[in-house]
């Protein structure tokens, strides 16, 4: 088991493919930031693919926040913070499979440089269509199925402005965990599994 690093889930299996639903940025900072400064502590290869609202030099500063030492890190790439045009959307289309190649690719490339494992989160901010939607959706699911296999751990955060009811249904059946939080007051999340419903204490 590894650490989550987010406040109130506690510890997360390899092959873990988590998803939330965030309010704003400050939130999404925080919440990535803190997940991904755990996997650098545990020896693991850290990617973030950054998007609207949080860019790349802001995902830098929330991550120095959470972790002084951050720095050393980004200079070694024991960390890299993509946006999300060079990861989800080259060339301007998104391919699901050659993103999946590219999960798979970094965990060999990781393993060969020694290190525990890969940690990611990503934010699917682009998603927009309901055929974009769709599409995520085969993807998410494939993503879960192969993870599994895989000394991975993924976050995937998603917009909950942009979020109606069928489309949180949907995102929450592709991954095997879905954290929330029930207060505004502090940045402590919980954890259900895949099949229990949220509580009614996520406004």
């Amino acid at each position: 088991m590894q650490a989550s690093g987010i406040r109130g889930v506690g510890d997360i299996p390899w092959g873990a493919h988590l998803c939330a639903f965030y309010r704003d940025r400050l939130e999404l900072q925080h919440l990535c930031a803190s997940f991904l400064a755990a996997g650098l502590e545990q020896g693991q290869y850290c990617l973030w693919i950054t998007g609207p609202p949080v860019e790349e030099q802001q995902a830098v500063k929330a991550l120095t926040e959470a972790m002084p030492t951050a720095q050393q890190y980004l200079d070694r790439k024991q960390i890299e913070i993509v946006p999300y045009t060079e990861w989800y959307v080259r060339d301007g289309r998104f391919d699901r499979h050659a993103v999946i190649r590219r999960w798979e690719e970094k965990a060999i490339v990781a393993a060969q440089e020694g290190y525990e494992g890969i940690r990611i989160t990503g934010n699917p901010a682009w998603l927009h269509t309901e055929a974009q939607w769709l599409e995520f959706g085969v993807y998410e699911r494939e993503v879960d199925l192969a993870l599994r296999r895989q000394r991975i751990i993924a976050l995937c955060t998603y917009p909950k402005q942009q979020c109606d009811l069928d489309q949180m249904g949907r995102v929450m059946r592709n991954h095997s965990h879905a954290i929330y939080r029930q207060s505004l007051s502090q940045f402590e999340w919980h954890s259900v599994t895949v099949g229990d419903e949220l509580c009614q204490e996520n406004p």
